[in-house]
């Protein structure tokens, strides 16, 4: 199993492309440090604070001359979450943050079948999920399936990148732009909010975005995209040269972002400031 922590060189340990200054890298760093434990704790808990306070700064700085509210009184959102795992989450937070106020549908994929079932069952009570089975692929992709590399632990780190396992499920196999267009075809005239946490693939289905000429459709994207960096780190860096060229920066939206609340207030806010750009469009 590859380790979920990125090979990095020494330049890359205060800031990491995908991961920022709250890094893998760093973090092992401080705890190799000769210190008592309490403060090589109390080290890494000032890192996550400094790096949650350059993202919320980060959120302010593009989102400064966007409307605090939406004109609409409830506009259409779409939240597409790729990589749910078994709990999802980050779909009942955006729920718990816009269900109220907004038209809110949650579109949802999980390449893994027991993790699919174990999130069907905990998002039941989640009212306009749409939750599928199913592998995002890139316009490359042939055939109806695709070969999902168990990484034979949580299964956190399927992966459609075969160093990830050797173990393979097949897995259905769709591109999100064909998704949008055929079943979601209002998504354009909607806030479209997209999050990713798909171990390399993300790569995938920015290329079908920017094949598709939808990149442009979607108002924020979310997740930390690190995968590809601890996979293939020469395919990451073409990764990294595809979203510049195409204007693409990130929010982080993990699992280990949950419990730290101004990283949570940072992707609210930018949230609501992208809801309410869209709201103009409808």
């Amino acid at each position: 199993m590859t380790s979920r922590r990125a090979r990095t060189d020494t330049t890359s340990l205060l800031w990491h492309p995908h991961q920022r200054l709250w890094n893998w890298a760093l973090v092992d760093k401080i705890q190799a440090l000769p210190l008592p434990s309490r403060a090589r704790e109390l080290v890494i808990q000032a890192v996550i604070a400094v790096d949650s306070g350059l993202l919320a700064i980060g959120v302010w700085w593009r989102t400064r001359r966007g409307p605090e509210t939406s004109g609409a009184s409830r506009p259409r959102v779409l939240y597409v979450d790729c990589g749910v795992h078994k709990v999802g989450e980050q779909i009942r937070k955006v729920d718990e943050w816009f269900a109220d106020s907004c038209d809110l549908t949650i579109l949802a994929f999980e390449a893994n079948g027991a993790s699919y079932h174990a999130a069907l069952d905990a998002l039941h009570d989640v009212d306009n999920l749409d939750l599928r089975h199913e592998a995002l692929v890139g316009p490359s992709h042939e055939g109806e399936t695709v070969e999902l590399h168990l990484d034979g632990d949580s299964g956190k780190g399927d992966s459609l990148f075969a160093a990830r396992g050797e173990v393979v499920e097949e897995v259905p196999a769709r591109r999100l732009s064909e998704i949008l267009r055929v079943d979601y075809p209002w998504y354009s005239s909607a806030a479209l909010l997209i999050r990713m946490n798909i171990e390399g693939a993300e790569m995938f289905v920015i290329d079908d975005l920017c094949d598709a000429g939808m990149v442009d459709d979607v108002d924020g994207f979310y997740g930390m995209w690190d995968d590809l960096s601890k996979i293939d780190p020469e395919l990451d860096g073409a990764f990294l040269a595809m979203l510049r060229g195409s204007g693409i920066t990130t929010v982080t939206f993990n699992d280990r972002d949950m419990p730290h609340r101004l990283r949570m207030d940072a992707v609210r806010r930018s949230m609501q400031r992208a809801i309410a750009r869209a709201s103009k469009r409808q």
